[in-house]
């Protein structure tokens, strides 16, 4: 392509068939004469030129090949070599470049002639590639400067170039988008005249220190031309003037300055609040804290984890170090809370801190561990305090005669006052562990207060302990102790276990004296109703020759005694059912207790429910023993209950015995079961004379019958 943008014209035209024969004629005809050929050739080379619009190769070659010709005239050169030599020269007058140069020989007019025609065809092929040469310059050019302008498009910053007159020659779109410049305005402006504003101050003054020295320079600074918009500038030379990029980097930098506005309320705030802040490197170990932090532990503001480790107080040590490995797990949620004394590195001041932190993970490991820290060592002085309150309080228990512990499941440390002290049969120097308290327990309870101490230690439950045991110290004495206490938990842990611990002894003196008493009453009880058993048999057997009613009269008054015989096992307090059932039925068990079959879960009966469910079961089994299943050896009886909702179901029920049939009439044993259980405890009583063998069925309301919560377990 030419520089206008024209292209060349091909420069291997084909030569119609027609002037190359003229030419091939010209040169084979001999018999011609020679002023006759040249002009001929140089006809032939005009007409040539005339049908290609170039006077390069072919042109040339056809008057040299006139000239050729009258020479060879001349010197009569035979018909064959100049036929050779003339396809040769039109195959290359075609622009065949794959056929060689004739040779001739250099010397004589020939030899000149060859040599001239070839200077000319090296000529015209230079002038043809210098010619090609400079078109493909001036488009790689163009390619270059297409593709820098859309470079300097594509940044996204916005860009703009000056020359060493200060005349802007490059702007961009961004540049004219911020700037508010339109590109045609702008390209060719001077700089200072366009924006008047920038003629002084720190980024004019940039500017022509990179334009005189060539030196890059960087600034960030509030534009001139949009006040309220923050500028990140990047000036430098270029071979022609200098270039300036820059960016809108208000949002940025009102955040940046926000950031250092936060950060300042946050240092005034913690200084206020007398709070130090702390981070540690998990990998590394190196801690880096602020003046406050500095000034509480004494150490200098970049350390590592092990002086850290070394200024606490050795009892705080292992504690400390535990928390900060949880926090460092990546299993957990990185808090930490903790209180631990130090030890000033400096003059050896003890103090408590308060510490927090959180750890930060990434990639399943803690990347950072950031804190706060405390002084709360006059907190602690009022805790101390406190316990001095807590004196005087003691003191006031002393006179209660109550004594007070302390321990320390941690280190088995059991801290007991002077009271506490002589109840476990401690000498008051003493510093007792857990272990010396376990020993004070009377074997006999032993395991009922390790019982009741474990379950006071269990996360999850209340805490509370109570028990009353008999304890024997050091000094031999054997005491009843009632106590009380409460574990206290820190992350489900037990931390603190304090409590009371009362002298019961008394009290418990007094209640086995009454079980005496009591006893003796029952003695005296079952002395007066056998009296009342011997004047109801001798009256009854001076009125009447029944025996049968003497009998009935003496059974029911044994029944009675052995329903009083449970209550005063249980202080008439209560008596459990089982135990009713199998007292009012011991009399028909007697050598073959197989026959009974007694099964339902444990219910604590009110006295007067035990006296009339016992009384009803003796006329039950006393009516099957006289007629029923117990009457023959095959018979058997089943006694279950069941406890439904709110309601007592208790079940009678013979098998096995001969056939039953229905009273005429109702007795005194049926008016007994069905009206005394009514009356006394509210109960319906189904009673029914089956064939196969007499059922009772009692729908006692719980609440009338119960005296404690009943256990649910099989008898």
């Amino acid at each position: 392509m030419r520089r206008d943008g024209s292209r060349r014209a091909d420069r291997s035209p084909s030569i119609p068939p027609a002037d190359r024969s003229a030419a091939r004629n010209l040169i084979v005809a001999r018999a011609v004469a020679p002023v006759a050929l040249v002009l001929l050739a140089g006809a032939a080379g005009l007409l040539l030129a005339e049908r290609a619009p170039w006077l390069g190769v072919a042109g040339l070659t056809a008057v040299a090949l006139a000239l050729l010709a009258a020479r060879c005239w001349t010197d009569r050169l035979r018909a064959g070599r100049l036929d050779a030599l003339a396809d040769r020269l039109a195959k290359l007058a075609e622009g065949d470049r794959t056929v060689p140069t004739p040779f001739v020989g250099q010397a004589g007019p020939v030899g000149r002639l060859a040599d001239a025609v070839a200077r000319l065809q090296q000529s015209a092929l230079e002038r043809e590639l210098t010619a090609t040469g400079t078109a493909v310059g001036d488009a790689a050019l163009e390619l270059q400067s297409r593709r820098l302008s859309d470079l300097i498009e594509g940044l996204g910053d916005a860009f703009y170039a000056m020359g060493r007159d200060w005349r802007i020659t490059l702007w961009n779109a961004a540049a004219a988008r911020f700037l508010e410049l339109p590109r045609e305005q702008a390209l060719g402006a001077v700089v200072w005249d366009v924006f008047p504003d920038l003629a002084h101050g720190a980024f004019a003054d940039s500017l022509r220190r990179c334009m005189a020295s060539g030196q890059p320079e960087a600034l960030q600074a509030a534009s001139a031309v949009r006040p309220g918009r923050w500028l990140d500038w990047r000036v430098f030379a270029t071979p022609t003037g200098i270039g300036v990029c820059f960016r809108d980097i208000t949002d940025s930098k009102e955040a940046e300055i926000a950031l250092r506005e936060s950060e300042r309320f946050r240092r005034l705030a913690m200084a206020a609040a007398d709070i130090g802040a702390w981070e540690l490197a998990p990998q590394s170990g190196a801690l880096v804290w602020d003046e406050r932090c500095q000034a509480l532990w004494g150490l200098p503001a970049r350390t590592d984890h092990q002086a850290w480790l070394n200024s606490l107080h050795p009892e705080d040590r292992d504690r400390a170090q535990a928390a900060v490995g949880a926090a460092l797990d990546p299993k957990g949620d990185g808090a930490y809370a903790i209180e631990y004394r130090v030890i000033d590195a400096r003059d050896g001041t003890e103090r408590w801190l308060s510490v927090n932190g959180k750890a930060l993970f990434a990639g399943g490991r803690a990347t950072r561990f950031i804190g706060t820290a405390i002084d709360v060592t006059a907190q602690r002085r009022t805790s101390e305090e406190l316990r001095s309150s807590e004196a005087r309080l003691r003191l006031a228990m002393e006179v209660a005669d109550i004594g007070a512990w302390d321990w320390d499941p941690a280190t088995g440390t059991l801290v007991a006052d002077a009271r506490a002290k002589a109840l476990f049969g401690l000498k008051p120097q003493d510093k007792p562990d857990f272990d010396q308290w376990r020993a004070s327990v009377h074997p006999v309870d032993h395991a009922r207060v390790e019982a009741a101490v474990g379950n006071a230690m269990t996360p999850g439950g209340d805490g509370r302990f109570e028990a009353e045991y008999r304890a024997r110290g050091q000094d031999g004495v054997e005491r009843w102790i009632a106590a009380r206490g409460k574990a206290l938990f820190d992350a489900d842990q037990p931390v603190r276990f304090i409590g009371t611990a009362v002298d019961v002894t008394v009290r418990k003196r007094a209640e086995a004296r009454r079980e005496v008493l009591v006893n003796e009453l029952n003695h005296r009880v079952k002395n007066s109703l056998a009296t009342v058993q011997a004047i109801a048999w001798q009256t009854l057997g001076k009125q009447t020759d029944d025996a049968a009613a003497r009998d009935a009269l003496s059974a029911r008054l044994a029944a009675l005694a052995r329903a009083h015989d449970v209550l005063t096992r249980h202080d008439w307090e209560g008596a459990d059912l089982g135990e009713v059932v199998r007292q009012a039925l011991a009399p028909f068990a007697a050598g073959d207790p197989g026959r009974f079959h007694i099964s339902g879960p444990a219910l604590r009966l009110t006295p007067k429910a035990a006296l009339a469910i016992s009384m009803a079961l003796y006329e039950l089994g006393a009516n099957a023993a006289r007629f029923g299943a117990l009457s023959i050896p095959a018979g058997a009886i089943e006694v279950n209950w069941r406890i439904e909702g709110e309601q007592l179901e208790l079940n009678w029920r013979e098998s096995g015995g001969p056939p039953v049939k229905p009273p005429t009439h109702r007795g005194f044993g049926s008016r007994l079961i069905e009206q005394g259980l009514a009356g006394e405890l509210g109960a319906r009583t189904v009673l029914a004379f089956d064939q196969a063998g007499v059922t009772c069925a009692v729908f006692a309301p719980l609440a009338g019958v119960q005296a404690g919560d009943p256990k649910a377990h099989d008898l």
